[in-house]
């Protein structure tokens, strides 16, 4: 979850990265299976689907 809030930021996965204390590889591998949980392909969808759905703010 945190990793989506940042991401809904629109912070760069390097900015995610350093925030969050793990590599860059890491949070591509979260984003991949965030996007696939949440049913969409792209990165900008991914946010919109979180806010549409409460996850996010």
């Amino acid at each position: 979850m945190r990793i989506l809030r940042l991401l809904t930021q629109g912070l760069s996965d390097q900015a995610v990265a350093e925030r969050v204390g793990v590599s860059v590889t890491t949070v591509g591998r979260h984003v991949t299976s965030i996007r696939e949980t949440l049913g969409v392909q792209h990165r900008f969808a991914l946010g919109a689907v979180a806010v549409q759905q409460g996850l996010v703010e």
